[in-house]
């Protein structure tokens, strides 16, 4: 039994050796058979190449900058003051519609006019004794010429005082309106303390309503409570009405509490209401109070101009008396007398002017709408003063910052495509209306970029956009409806020329390198606009190891099955293991993977 067991064993370690040496056998002999074929594949194959090809399409192809812009107004324009005035009426409001021409807004010149009407007879009057002291010098005065410088003495006198009089009435009216901008500002003051203390209200009702909201809560939780011994039976009705009673009190607190809140509510708006009144009537008192200051000043001019008068009248009264004899008294007396007609005249044609632009009102320069409204009635101003802005709200542009790399290739008037994130669907088309003179530099994601201004008309009116809405831009900068053109993955460039060339397949197969001419660039494709015909196919994936005269083909390899020396299968004295061949000629007949040949196993 026991050398039975031993010779067992021993013939089980001789069939493992003997399968080791075969595994190793076959593997040695299938790989030297693989090696050879593929050596032999590669040889014949050196000068075959596989790659992508696609024939030269006839399309249109265009070049594209993109961009973002803003939208804004290309017709707007600010209306300003033509003098030192004061506004009588304002007549619109923000959003109206006006057209070129119409009266927007109105002056209170009435003052002003008077006064320089009054000047201006003055000024007359001294121009008209000038003249007649001229003539009195060399002839002795009639009698009418006397009784018109008295006359003239007279109502000088009387200019004078009348300015004077002018002068302390507004003097008068300049303390009057002092003391209602004080009373203005009181009453502003008052009316913010009234906020304040109806800020204190609002905040105390609320956090009593809050405390009342709060009871409510807990009464009902209680009663809730409650009525769950009610219905056991644990307490009486009576009992449970009680907590009812509470819950229904609670809840008049609440009432309570919310109609405080309310009323604190109320106090604030009124008292809101009263602070602006009162911020505009300190506003239009202050107003008021330098016209006054300007009237003030302008009638102490007319006392001083009407004291002169009233000098220069007395002076020609006195000088009508006297003739001068001698030639050369006359001819001094002469110039002096016409230098200063000369002087009194150009007085008169000064105040002539100011009456005469005098403007009553300002109309509007275009159609459009009013964007903004920045004086009120009552108001001082000036030709600096910005009246109100007007703006065509059919009339869009768009402005956008267009890179420094790609403005070379932007001209005026060609065509944009844009585009809104709000509403993808809808393209607006315009084209490139003026292309800024000077760049600047902006933030960018990488650091800083240098752009140039761009701004785009629409062709159409553009009315869903706002001013301040943001588009995309497609800037369309060539176009070539009918241009040949090849994948941009089929250029390479010419180490030896420094052009651009491409692989072009012939009818036999053979790849020919071809110096191309390219035009417009795509994301996708390039225009070549000599080198290739249509329909000539190209190799779309060039690789730096082709050459001139290639043949195209397929991969070693790549067909399915092979001829590999797989051979018959070996046998053995267990006839397990198939004989020969190895990938990719042989097959797997063997029992242990990979380790077969292409013939059936011999064994019994």
């Amino acid at each position: 039994m026991q050398k039975t067991g031993k010779f067992k064993g021993a013939i089980k370690k001789v069939v493992i050796l003997l399968v080791i040496v075969a595994v190793a056998a076959g593997g040695y002999l299938g790989y030297r058979e693989w090696n050879s074929s593929r050596t032999s594949a590669t040889s014949a194959n050196i000068n075959a190449v596989t790659a992508n090809v696609q024939r030269a399409a006839v399309q249109e192809i265009s070049e594209i900058v993109s961009g973002s812009g803003v939208v804004g107004l290309n017709n707007e324009e600010s209306v300003y003051a033509a003098n030192t005035e004061r506004v009588a009426q304002v007549l619109v409001e923000v959003g109206d519609p006006v057209k070129k021409g119409q009266t927007i807004l109105t002056y209170d010149i009435a003052t002003q006019k008077q006064q320089l009407e009054k000047q201006i007879q003055q000024t007359q009057i001294n121009l008209d004794n000038q003249n007649l002291s001229l003539q009195s010098m060399t002839a002795p005065a009639s009698a009418s010429s006397i009784r018109q410088l008295q006359s003239s003495v007279d109502s000088a006198n009387k200019s004078v005082l009348d300015a004077q009089n002018s002068v302390t009435s507004a003097q008068n009216q300049i303390q009057d309106q002092q003391d209602s901008i004080a009373q203005a500002q009181q009453t502003y003051e008052n009316s913010q303390n009234a906020i304040d203390a109806a800020d204190r209200g609002i905040k105390n009702a609320q956090d009593a309503l809050a405390q009342a909201q709060q009871k409510v809560t807990d009464a009902q939780t209680e009663l809730d409570k409650q009525k769950q011994l009610l219905d056991v039976g644990g307490i009486s009705q009576s009992e449970y009405q009680t907590y009812a009673d509470a819950v229904t009190t609670a809840e008049n607190g609440v009432t309570q509490a919310q109609t405080t809140l309310d009323n604190a509510n109320d106090s604030k708006k009124s008292a809101l209401t009263s602070q602006k009144q009162a911020s505009y009537n300190v506003s239009n008192a202050q107003n008021t109070l330098r016209d006054l200051q300007n009237t003030l000043d302008s009638n102490k001019r007319s006392v001083t101009s009407a004291q002169q008068g009233l000098t220069n009248a007395k002076a020609n009264l006195s000088d009508a008396g006297v003739v001068l004899a001698d030639q050369s008294d006359q001819i001094s007396y002469q110039q002096q007398q016409q230098n200063q007609i000369k002087l009194t005249q150009l007085d008169l044609a000064d105040y002539q002017r100011q009456l005469q632009d005098l403007v009553e009102n300002a109309v509007s320069p275009l159609d459009g709408t009013i964007t903004a409204v920045n004086v009120s009635q009552g108001r001082s101003v000036d030709t600096s003063t910005v009246l109100v802005t007007i703006a065509d709200l059919t009339d869009l542009i768009v402005t956008a910052d267009i890179s420094e790399y790609d403005v070379p290739n932007l001209k005026v008037g060609q065509s944009v495509v844009m585009t809104s994130d709000g509403d993808a669907n809808v393209q607006y088309k315009g084209k490139i209306s003026k292309i800024g003179d000077s760049a600047s530099t902006q933030s960018a994601t990488s650091g800083t970029e240098t752009v140039v201004p761009v701004e785009v008309s629409f062709d159409e009116p553009a009315t869903a956009l706002k001013p301040g809405f943001n588009l995309n831009l497609d800037i369309t900068v060539a176009d070539n409806p009918q241009a040949v053109t090849v994948p941009i993955t089929a250029l390479q460039t010419d180490t030896a020329t420094g052009g651009y060339c491409v692989f072009i397949v012939d009818n036999s197969g053979t790849l020919k390198k071809t110096a191309v001419t390219t035009g417009i660039t795509s994301d996708m494709t390039v225009e070549i606009s000599s080198g290739v015909n249509a329909d000539d196919e190209v190799i779309t994936n060039p690789t730096s190891q082709m050459q001139d005269g290639m043949t195209l083909a397929q991969p070693v390899g790549a067909t399915n099955g092979g001829t590999g020396s797989g051979g018959t299968g070996g046998s053995n004295i267990f006839g397990i293991f198939g004989g020969g061949g190895a990938p990719p000629g042989g097959g797997n007949s063997g029992a242990v993977p990979n380790m077969g040949g292409g013939g059936p196993p011999m064994g019994n």
